[in-house]
């Protein structure tokens, strides 16, 4: 909880710093944060007018992190299940 409020008083006062969206992603993503809760943060990311096209890789990337450790923890929970 407190490390999710410093990520948006943070993005809040530094909008353009790609770097600290996707340290947020990653953030969310390790508190095991909803999908809709990243997803809305991602789409959040992507709306705050970062300044270079290397911010938004970095943001796509940390997003696309966040949803192959999803799918990984699905596919081995599938795994579990079927063996």
């Amino acid at each position: 909880a407190v490390v999710s409020s410093v990520y948006a008083r943070a993005t809040r006062n530094c909008y353009w710093v790609g770097a600290l969206w996707a340290a947020a992603l990653r953030a969310a993503d390790r508190a095991n944060a909803g999908g809709e809760a990243l997803t809305a943060l991602y789409k959040k990311a992507l709306g705050a007018g970062m300044q270079t096209a290397d911010d938004y890789m970095e943001v796509c990337l940390a997003h696309l992190d966040g949803l192959r450790r999803a799918a990984a923890v699905a596919a081995a929970a599938g795994a579990a299940a079927a063996g």
